[in-house]
């Protein structure tokens, strides 16, 4: 009886996981410094184009700077985000069509999201591990 269930089981995981992948669509794709993201699945639509170079701020939910030439252009479930770099260095947010300098507080969830996703897909993964665990007060003897 145990063996049966077991089966059962084990069949119903298959089936699902299995059903699950062929609704799944994730590419990801670098060309010249240009990073681009895309995930489709049954339930939502997302896409990612980051280009250049990004940091993020201290608490990994907003972007701190681009690269000269950076952007980020995010779009999910209806909303997008683009983000460039103006010329004097500060960052330009067009949020579903409207031009700030300066996130409101409405917009931060939005800007967390994209960046999370960057954060999943390994942007800027090099200088968050030099910047997180390796330190001098960790390792004085560096």
């Amino acid at each position: 009886m145990k063996n049966i269930l077991a089966i059962i089981v084990l069949t119903v995981f298959v089936f699902a996981t299995s059903f699950a992948q062929k609704n799944n669509n994730i590419s990801i794709s670098e060309n010249n410094g240009k990073t681009s993201i895309s995930i489709k699945d049954s339930k939502q639509k997302l896409d990612l184009q980051v280009k250049g170079n990004v940091t993020f701020t201290d608490d990994e939910k907003g972007i701190q700077s681009l690269s000269r030439d950076g952007l980020v252009s995010y779009k999910k479930d209806g909303n997008t985000l683009k983000i460039t770099r103006e010329s004097d260095g500060s960052l330009l947010f067009v949020i579903n069509g409207t031009k700030k300098s300066v996130p409101e507080a409405k917009d931060e969830t939005l800007i967390a999201e994209c960046v999370q996703i960057m954060i999943n897909a390994g942007i800027n993964g090099k200088e968050r591990a030099q910047k997180k665990f390796i330190t001098k007060a960790d390792y004085p003897e560096f």
